[in-house]
């Protein structure tokens, strides 16, 4: 199981503990946690670099990492226990998109077999849609513009922070957050945008499980389940499973203290294992909710056996997702394969559910 680390596209770290949690290994899988270039060091396109280029190509570098990440897995996963030919990328939020994204690429088939997308995608209407490689071009030769250099020699001479505080300007005056930086549809890494990639069943088509929060739905990212439905559309039409859930496990003492649904960034804690708030994750965020508009007063959730008993069925069924391409386990739950027909999903909170109207749970 290969981690795509979350952050939107400009931060994050595959090295934080929680990831790095002994729980999930003890379940069974071998878990690998990747660090790749970010930002627009990682993402940055500009016509003098693709002229430099073989493919004739620039930006797109953060996914080449993964995907030279994933070719390593491939040469040296058996040393460590694990099966190249059953590897299964999961990520969350920035981390869910990488992994949608991807499913889309070329260059990444045969380098994975499931895949599970936590709190994010590519598929999604404003948020990591993938652009037209001349735009981004553009977009470089105008941070090139603001910087006063006209060379590639110029441009590596200068300190890396140069280039973010120039493409953050011109995201805050054009783009946005979510589009600061983008992959680029180049004709080699992306063939075209990853939602087209879905309609048309252009895709690494494996197993999928898309896993979202209940309280980031209606507010932070309303587009998240249509996004969703894309992916496991798509799949459904070429014949290929998917999976849908919601996640709203809040732990007793933060639900008292008004957190009443479960916010961006929570589940990690429960499919990694920290049950026992063990990793000092769970401190990181309370300060996160905190920053989003809840006001809790208690760092330590106190945890309970229904937190213990959520978080090990999500490793459960994970591992047996990435096993076996299902994650079904007898005795737990009757996990149904997505259809646009039933609507059918799987709800977290306090208890396993089956509910219908996944495309209607960010209303």
């Amino acid at each position: 199981m290969v981690w795509m680390h979350g952050g939107l596209y400009s931060t994050g770290s595959g090295n934080d503990p929680v990831t790095n949690n002994y729980r999930l290994p003890q379940h069974g899988a071998v878990v690998v946690t990747v660090n790749m270039r970010l930002d627009i060091l990682g993402l940055m396109a500009h016509s003098l670099l693709s002229q430099e280029s073989p493919q004739g190509v620039s930006g797109n570098y953060m996914f080449l990492d993964m995907i030279a990440a994933l070719e390593w897995v491939q040469r040296n996963i058996a040393a460590f226990g694990g099966d190249p030919n059953n590897v299964t990328i999961f990520g969350g939020s920035g981390g869910g998109a990488k992994v949608a994204t991807l499913m889309a690429s070329p260059l990444a088939k045969g380098l994975f077999h499931r895949a599970i997308c936590e709190s994010g995608t590519s598929t999604a209407e404003s948020w990591w849609n993938g652009r037209p490689l001349k735009n981004l071009e553009d977009i470089g030769e105008e941070i090139f513009q603001r910087l006063g250099i006209t060379t590639l020699e110029e441009a590596r001479a200068l300190p890396y922070r140069n280039f973010y505080e120039a493409n953050n300007a011109i995201a805050s005056e054009t783009v946005g957050i979510w589009n600061a930086v983008d992959a680029a549809v180049d004709g080699w890494f992306l063939t075209d945008t990853p939602l087209n990639c879905f309609r048309a069943g252009n895709i690494n088509a494996v197993p999928l499980i898309c896993c979202a929060n209940k309280g980031e739905l209606t507010t932070m990212f309303p587009m998240l389940i249509p996004g969703y439905i894309e992916m496991l559309t798509g799949l459904e039409k070429i014949g290929v499973p998917g999976y849908a859930c919601v996640f709203n496990q809040v732990p007793d003492t933060w639900r008292q203290e008004g957190l009443d649904s479960a916010p961006h960034g929570l589940d990690g804690l429960y499919f990694f294992g920290d049950w026992d708030n063990s990793t000092g994750w769970w401190e990181v965020t309370y300060d996160w909710i905190n920053t989003i508009g809840y006001s809790l007063k208690s760092p330590n959730p106190r945890l309970t056996d229904t937190d213990k008993y959520i978080s090990e069925s999500m490793m459960n069924m994970w591992v047996h997702f990435a096993l076996t391409g299902n994650p079904n386990i007898e005795g737990l739950i009757d996990w149904p394969v997505y259809s646009a027909a039933s609507d059918q999903y799987l709800y977290l909170d306090k208890i396993l559910e089956i509910r219908s109207g996944f495309s209607t749970t960010n209303r």
